[in-house]
Order: C-alpha cells, then sequence, then structure tokens
C-alpha cells in the first residue's frame, strides 16, 4: 500500500479525524504477515515432506538393487558348470 494511499484510507480529506483507526491498519499488517507467514511453514514442510519422500525411495531402489545383485551371484556361484 502506498503513502498516500494509505493516508487517504486513515484520514479523511478534510482534515477530519481518521476514517480508520491506526489500529485497523496494525491488525491488517499482521494479519497478513501471519498468512504469509503460515505460507511460507507449509511450502517448507511440503519441500521437506518431498525431499524424504524422494530419499526413501532412492534407499528402497538401492536395496532392491543389492538384493538383486546378491542373488545373481549366488545363482551364479552355485550354478553347474
Amino acid at each position: 500500500m502506498s503513502v498516500r494511499l494509505a493516508a487517504k484510507v486513515t484520514s479523511g480529506t478534510s482534515g477530519a479525524p481518521p476514517v480508520l483507526g491506526s489500529g485497523v491498519a496494525v491488525a491488517v499488517a499482521v494479519g497478513l504477515a501471519v498468512a504469509v507467514a503460515v505460507g511460507v511453514a507449509v511450502a517448507v514442510a511440503v519441500g521437506v515432506a518431498v525431499a524424504v519422500a524422494v530419499a526413501i525411495g532412492l534407499a528402497v531402489a538401492v536395496a532392491v538393487g543389492l538384493a538383486v545383485a546378491v542373488a545373481v551371484a549366488m545363482g551364479l556361484a552355485v550354478a553347474p558348470p
């Protein structure tokens, strides 16, 4: 919000008392800040969840790959000549 617009909203055009008090402006600013903070927190949480899911997927893939490699090696080791 620009300074001029804020001045027009919070004070009358004829020098009359403020239309909206500074308390309302502070409440709006705090509400907006909280909304932005919650949005950022949710985005970070989703990012962490995705990273954990990818890490678990990679760990499972490596474990399966190792199991297959061991199974193949054991099969080759006991295969008749």
